[in-house]
C-alpha cells in the first residue's frame, strides 16, 4: 500500500510458501517494482535467489523444503532433517525454523493454526 492506503500489490501464497505476486488488478506481475523484504510467514525473502531466511536456515519455497539440515537434528523428532512442518504447513507454522514436526503444547510459538484461533477467543483468564 502506499500512504494513502492504495493497494499496490498483492500477494497469494500456496501452503508451502510459493508466492504468485499480482498487481492491484490482480494482473500477474513477476518482476515486482515494489521491494518487499518479508513475505510468506514473515520469513525473509531474498528476491536474488528467490529463497527465505529465516535466522537459522535457508527454506526453498517450490521444493517445498528447507535447503539446511534442522541444527536440532534428529532430536527434532523428524528422521528428514529438511521436511518443513511435517508436510502440514496448513496446520503448522515454524517462525523461527527450530520447531520439531509434533504438536507441542499449548503456549509455544509452534502451535496448530485452528489452536492458535480458538486461544486468540479466549478471555484472559484462559477459560471459554
Amino acid at each position: 500500500m502506499d500512504p494513502s492506503g492504495t493497494v499496490l500489490e498483492r500477494y497469494v501464497y500456496d501452503p508451502y510458501g510459493k508466492t504468485t505476486v499480482y498487481d492491484a488488478e490482480w494482473s500477474t506481475n513477476p518482476q515486482s517494482p515494489i521491494p518487499n523484504p518479508f513475505r510468506y510467514c514473515g520469513y525473509f525473502f531474498d528476491a536474488e535467489t528467490s529463497l527465505y531466511n529465516v535466522r537459522w536456515r535457508i527454506y526453498h519455497s517450490t521444493l517445498s523444503a528447507w535447503l539446511t539440515r534442522d541444527p536440532l537434528s534428529y532430536s527434532a523428532g523428524d528422521a528428514n532433517l529438511c521436511r518443513y512442518v511435517g508436510n502440514r504447513p496448513i496446520v503448522f507454522s515454524d517462525l523461527s525454523g527450530l520447531i520439531p514436526p509434533h504438536e507441542p503444547p499449548i503456549g509455544s510459538l509452534y502451535v496448530p493454526l485452528a489452536e492458535r484461533e480458538l486461544l486468540e477467543r479466549l478471555p484472559a483468564t484462559g477459560t471459554p
